[in-house]
C-alpha cells in the first residue's frame, strides 16, 4: 500500500500529522503501516491509532484500540493504555467509571520523580479534575447568573498525547514488593497535612486503613454498616507518596464510604449512612483536597490552571468569596495561555462584583474583553462591564459596552439580554428615540416568551416618552399599563429595572404601585446606587405628599451614603425641604456645606437659589442679591429678625 517508502520516514509523517492536528489524514497512515507490520510488539502503533480516533472524536473506537493494547499483557505503553481509558471515560463525562480507574493506577505507579510533570502530573491532575466534575455537576450554561462561573474544561492534543506514551512508566506488576509505610512530615496533626509515602502488598481495605492510621497517629472507628460492607475486599499500593487523608480517600471512595476526622479518631460510614448536606461537603473537602495536592505536587503541569480555576469554583460554591478570588488571581498571574487566562479573569470579575468591588470587577471584565478577542466571552465581559456602569448611575457612559456586547453576541440569550440592556441605558438616559431602535434591531428574537414582555415594557415606555399629542398620549399610557402590568423587573438583566418601573408609575401617576415597588426593592439585595436612588425617589414622594418629617430623617440618613452624587441630591432636597419648613439656619448650614463639594454649574445655581431666598426671607436683602447673581456671600450674613427688619 505504502510502495517501497521507508516505514520510519512515513511513521514520522503520520506523526507530524497528528501534531499538526489533522489525526484523520495520519490515522490512515498508522492503519497503513499496522498492515505492513501487523505483528506491532511494542503497541506503538496501536497506541497511536487509538490517539487519532481520541483526537477525532470516536471516543468508543479509541476505547477499543487501548484495550487490545492492554490485553496484549504487561508492555511498555501498558500503563499509558490504562491512562488513556480512564481519561476517555473523563471525557464522555462517565466520571464514576473513570475514578476507580485513575485510583488504581495512582495506588500502583510507584515513585515517579524523574517523570514529574508528564505522566504522574498527567494521573494526579485527571483524578483532581474527575473528582471536581462530579462535585460542581452539569455546567451553567447560562454565565448571565451572577454566580455562575467558568468551568473550563482539560484540553489534550497530539502532541501531549504522545508524550504521555514517551514517558509511560514500566507495568508495576513486573516489580516485587518492599512493603513500607512511613511519614516523611507532618505539618500538624490534621489527616490532610500528615505526608506519607507507603507500599503496602495486597491486604484488606481493613488492615490497610489500620496500618496508615496507626503511622499517622490515629484510631479507627468503623461503622457497623461499613464493617460489613468492606468485608474482605482486597487493596494494595505501590510507592504512593500523598497525604494521609488523600490515602483514605483512595481507599475508601471505590468501596463507597467517607470519613472524618473526630479528634485523633477516623470515623468510617458508608455514604448512604449519612445526611445528603455532609456527605456533599465531605464531597467538597476532599475534591479540594485532591486539587490542592496536584497544584502543590505538579504545579508546572499544563492542567494546573484549570485545577486553580477548580479551586476557585469549589470556593464559590461555598461562598469562600476571598478564597476563590486568590485561586483566580493565580491563573491570571501565572496563565500564558490567553483563553484559560480570560476564563479566570471572568471568574475573578464576578467574584469582585459579588464582594462589592465594583470598579475592580468591572475593570476585570475589561480584561476579559482584551484576552478573549474571538471567543464567546468577549461579548460578556463587555455586558457585564455594560450593566455595572449603568447600575452605577452612568446611563450615557454604558452605552458604548453594551453597543459592543450587541454586536459580538453568538448566543440568543445574551444577545436578548444586551438589546434589553441597551434599550433601558437609553431609556435612563433620555434618549427614547435610540431605545426604539434598538428594540427593532432583532423584534423576532424580542418575541419570543423569555423576552416578550420585557421588550413589550420598554418598548411602550420608549413610545410613552417621544409622544407629544394629548390625544395620543391617552392611548400610549394605557398600552404602557397593560404592559408594565406584565413585566417584572426581576427578569431583566440588572438592578436599574427598578427605576425604570418606578419613573413609570411615576410618570403614569401610579402613586401607589410605585411605593409598593420601590418598598419591595429595598427588601433585596440591591447594588448601592440603585438602593440609593430608590431611597431617594421614595423621599421625593414624601416631600410631595406633605410626609416631611419622615422625608427630613431619611434625607439625614441618606446624606451619610459613600454615592457622591446622591449626598449632594440628598443635601439639595434637604435644603429644599428645610426652606419650606422655615428653619433658615438649617438651610444655610446645608449650603455652605453644599459649596465645600465639587458642584456641576445647575447645582451650585440651585444652591445659591435656596440661599438667596433663605435671605430675602429673612430681610438681609444685600446677601440675597449676591446669591442671585450667581455668586456666595464671602462672609456668613448677619443674622436680622424677619419681625423688626433690623439687625441683631
Amino acid at each position: 500500500v505504502l510502495g517501497d517508502e521507508p516505514i520510519d520516514i512515513v511513521w514520522r509523517r503520520a506523526e507530524d500529522l497528528l501534531v499538526s492536528e489533522e489525526p484523520a489524514a495520519a490515522l490512515r497512515l498508522f492503519r497503513r503501516l499496522l498492515l505492513r507490520t501487523p505483528q506491532d510488539p511494542d503497541g506503538e502503533l496501536l497506541y497511536r491509532v487509538g490517539v487519532c480516533q481520541e483526537q477525532m472524536g470516536d471516543f468508543e473506537g479509541a476505547l477499543v484500540a487501548y484495550r487490545e493494547l492492554v490485553g496484549k499483557g504487561p508492555g511498555r505503553l501498558t500503563m499509558a493504555a490504562k491512562l488513556a481509558q480512564a481519561r476517555l471515560r473523563y471525557r464522555q463525562q462517565r466520571y464514576q467509571l473513570a475514578e476507580p480507574m485513575l485510583y488504581d493506577l495512582y495506588f500502583h505507579i510507584g515513585p515517579a520523580d524523574h517523570l514529574r510533570d508528564t505522566f504522574h502530573g498527567e494521573l494526579v491532575h485527571l483524578l483532581a479534575q474527575c473528582r471536581v466534575a462530579q462535585v460542581m455537576g452539569e455546567p451553567q450554561m447560562n454565565l448571565l447568573d451572577p454566580r455562575a462561573v467558568v468551568r473550563g474544561a482539560p484540553q489534550w492534543n497530539g502532541q501531549r498525547l504522545l508524550e504521555l506514551a514517551q514517558a509511560s512508566p514500566p507495568d508495576p506488576s513486573q516489580t516485587a514488593w518492599k512493603p513500607l509505610v512511613s511519614t516523611i512530615y507532618r505539618f500538624s496533626d490534621a489527616p490532610d497535612q500528615v505526608e506519607m509515602e507507603a507500599t503496602i502488598p495486597p491486604a484488606t481495605v481493613v488492615e490497610a486503613v489500620h496500618q496508615l492510621a496507626a503511622e499517622a497517629g490515629y484510631a479507627v472507628n468503623w461503622s457497623g454498616e461499613a464493617r460489613v460492607a468492606v468485608g474482605e475486599r482486597v487493596t494494595s499500593m505501590r510507592g504512593l507518596t500523598t497525604s494521609f487523608g488523600e490515602m483514605l480517600d483512595g481507599l475508601l471512595r471505590p468501596c463507597d464510604m467517607m470519613w472524618i476526622a473526630n479528634g485523633k479518631t477516623i470515623e468510617i460510614k458508608l455514604m448512604q449512612e449519612v445526611a445528603d448536606s455532609e456527605l456533599r461537603q465531605y464531597e467538597m473537602r476532599s475534591s479540594d483536597r485532591c486539587l490542592r495536592h496536584a497544584v502543590a505536587a505538579f504545579s508546572r503541569h499544563p492542567l494546573t490552571s484549570v485545577a486553580f480555576l477548580a479551586l476557585g469554583n469549589l470556593d464559590m460554591l461555598n461562598g469562600q468569596w476571598q478564597q476563590a478570588e486568590l485561586d483566580y488571581r493565580q491563573i491570571v498571574e501565572r496563565q500564558d495561555d490567553r483563553s484559560v487566562r480570560a476564563e479566570g479573569l471572568f471568574n475573578l470579575g464576578k467574584v469582585l462584583w459579588i464582594q462589592g468591588n465594583r470598579e475592580e470587577a468591572k475593570s476585570g471584565f475589561y480584561r476579559v474583553v482584551d484576552e478573549s478577542r474571538g471567543h464567546p466571552l468577549e461579548a460578556l465581559g463587555y455586558l457585564f462591564a455594560g450593566r455595572i456602569t449603568l447600575e452605577d448611575g452612568f446611563a450615557t457612559d454604558a452605552v458604548r459596552p453594551l453597543l459592543r456586547a450587541v454586536s459580538l453576541s453568538t448566543d440568543p440569550n445574551v444577545h436578548a439580554n444586551a438589546l434589553l440592556c441597551l434599550a433601558g441605558a437609553y431609556l435612563l438616559a433620555g434618549n427614547p428615540y435610540a431605545a426604539n431602535e434598538t428594540l427593532m434591531e432583532d423584534k423576532q428574537l424580542l418575541r419570543t416568551p423569555q423576552f416578550r414582555d420585557q421588550a413589550a415594557f420598554l418598548t411602550a415606555l420608549a413610545n410613552y416618552r417621544v409622544v407629544k399629542d394629548e390625544s395620543r398620549e391617552l392611548v400610549v399610557g394605557r398600552t404602557l399599563v397593560t404592559a408594565i402590568s406584565k413585566a417584572h423587573p426581576e427578569s431583566f438583566f440588572g438592578d436599574h429595572a427598578y427605576l425604570l418601573f418606578g419613573k413609570t408609575f411615576h410618570d403614569l401617576g401610579l402613586w401607589e404601585d410605585m411605593v409598593a415597588l420601590y418598598e419591595h426593592a429595598l427588601r433585596r439585595e440591591l447594588t448601592p446606587n440603585v438602593r440609593d436612588q430608590v431611597r431617594m425617589e421614595l423621599i421625593k414622594y414624601q416631600f410631595t405628599f406633605g410626609q416631611w418629617q419622615q422625608a427630613r430623617a431619611e434625607l439625614v440618613a441618606l446624606a451619610q451614603s459613600e454615592n457622591t452624587s446622591i449626598v449632594r441630591s440628598a443635601k439639595l432636597q434637604l435644603a429644599d425641604l428645610e426652606l419650606k419648613s422655615e428653619r433658615y439656619d438649617e438651610v444655610l448650614s446645608v449650603c455652605n456645606d453644599l459649596l465645600n463639594d465639587e458642584l456641576d454649574d445647575d447645582e451650585k445655581k440651585a444652591v445659591l437659589q435656596f440661599m438667596g431666598k433663605t435671605y430675602q426671607r429673612r430681610g438681609d436683602y444685600h446677601s440675597a442679591a449676591i446669591c442671585f447673581s450667581g455668586m456666595a456671600p464671602v462672609e456668613p450674613a448677619t443674622s436680622v429678625d424677619p419681625v423688626a427688619g433690623g439687625q441683631q
